[in-house]
C-alpha cells in the first residue's frame, strides 16, 4: 500500500514537472481506495508511512494537492492519519455491494464539490459512515 500511494505520488510530481504551466490541472485531487494495508506492514519496501506522510504533507503546503484515503477491512481513518491525510478526509467503508456503491456516490458528490471550487465538504463520508455502522450492525 504504502509503495503504491508513495509511488503514484512520485510519477504524478514527474508528469506535472514535464507538462507546460498552462497545461498543469489548477487542483489536484489525490484518491487512495483500499482493501486492506496488512500485508505491506509486513513487508515494506522503499515508501514507510513517515517517508509518504512527508510526501503527503509537502504536496499539500507546496501544490496544494488535497488527499483522500478510503478504505474496507482497514481502520481508513488511522491509516490516513499515519501517512499525512487529515482524518477528515479520510472514511472506512463496508467490504459489500451496498458499501462500496455509497462509497462510490459520495466520493463522486464531493469531488464535484471539488471541481466546482467549494473544496471538500465536511460531512462528505456521513452516508458511507451510517452504511458501515448498519452493515455491522447486521441491519443491511
Amino acid at each position: 500500500l504504502f509503495d503504491s500511494i508513495g509511488g503514484s505520488i512520485h510519477m504524478a510530481q514527474l508528469v506535472y514537472r514535464e507538462t507546460h504551466p498552462e497545461e498543469r490541472p489548477v487542483r489536484t485531487m489525490f484518491i487512495i481506495v483500499t482493501d486492506n494495508a496488512e500485508i505491506e506492514r509486513a513487508n515494506q519496501y522503499y515508501w514507510t508511512p513517515d517517508r509518504v506522510r512527508e510526501l503527503v504533507q509537502q504536496q499539500e503546503k507546496e501544490a496544494g494537492w488535497e488527499f483522500v484515503f478510503l478504505g474496507t477491512n482497514i481502520d481508513a481513518k488511522q491509516v490516513a492519519e499515519d501517512v499525512g491525510i487529515p482524518v477528515e478526509n479520510a472514511a472506512t467503508f463496508a467490504c459489500d455491494a451496498a458499501g462500496v456503491r455509497e462509497n462510490f456516490v459520495s466520493l463522486g458528490a464531493m469531488i464535484c464539490s471539488f471541481a466546482q471550487g467549494a473544496g471538500i465538504p465536511p460531512a462528505w463520508m456521513a452516508p458511507i459512515a451510517e452504511h458501515l455502522k448498519k452493515h455491522e450492525s447486521g441491519k443491511n
